[in-house]
């Protein structure tokens, strides 16, 4: 068995928002202390500088105790596409140049400069994500400060499958994230992604939630049918069991 005898530190890094959780070292891990900052209103939604401003502010309230952190950045912060066939590659280095190839052919060559993580490929595919890397250097920076080390960086995407794996139908499914002003919406057969889309939700949780998911369905010439499984950043993001004609099941990111 193996234990962690530092503390750790749980952190949300979102345009509007910073969220921090302090958990004690030890077999069993209880919340310390908890802090959120607001950020103010950046260049774009994809602009992170203010949510570094108010990441630093908060660490360093919370501050004095040395500490791993746990980042989970914002799906406004990541640029996310699909690669086929990455399973197929037996290298790591390979998989990874792929995943790059693709995120530069549908997000442009700024692609090169990202820091790129992909998902482990399942039936021959996988799930690229790729971070600005000066916000990761920056994330580094700020946690290094309040003498906090930088350990596990995901997307909300990411934490928010986990979270919804296990209510997940066995065999085709829908899967969708949403936080303010952003929804991501996936369908999976089995362990296998086969689409995924990422995009700005203008309008009010319920209809852009609705407008992804048949944007989507119509794109792949999937059917519109069975429950969809939302996880939401707050559990108080929305209250609604419909989006459109969609059937949902809406889970917080944080079980109760």
């Amino acid at each position: 068995m193996s234990l962690s005898w530092r503390d750790r530190v749980d952190v949300f890094l979102a345009p509007d928002r910073v969220d921090l959780t302090w958990r004690r070292r030890g077999l069993r891990r209880h919340v310390a202390a908890a802090c959120s900052r607001d950020c103010p209103p950046g260049a774009s939604a994809a602009d992170w500088r203010p949510a570094i401003a108010a990441l630093g502010g908060a660490l360093e309230a919370l501050g004095g105790r040395r500490a791993d952190a746990q980042v989970t950045l914002s799906n406004h912060f990541v640029r996310f596409a699909l690669v086929p066939g990455a399973g197929s590659l037996a290298r790591a280095d390979e998989r990874r140049a792929l995943a790059r190839h693709v995120l530069r052919t549908v997000f442009g060559d700024h692609a090169e400069s990202w820091t790129i993580a992909l998902a482990e490929p399942v039936s021959g595919d996988g799930v690229a994500a790729g971070v600005d890397s000066e916000l990761v250097a920056a994330l580094r920076a700020a946690c290094a400060s309040a003498s906090v080390t930088l350990g596990a960086v995901r997307p909300f995407l990411a934490a928010a499958f986990d979270r919804a794996r296990p209510s997940l139908a066995p065999g085709a499914a829908w899967f969708a994230a949403a936080e303010p002003g952003r929804v991501c919406v996936a369908h999976l057969d089995g362990r296998r992604w086969v689409a995924l889309r990422s995009q700005r939700a203008v309008d009010p949780l319920p209809e852009a939630l609705a407008l992804a998911l048949d944007q989507t369905r119509l794109a792949h010439g999937l059917p519109a049918d069975g429950e969809v499984c939302l996880v939401m950043r707050d559990a108080g993001l929305a209250a609604f069991d419909r989006a459109g004609e969609w059937p949902l099941r809406s889970l917080a990111l944080a079980a109760a």
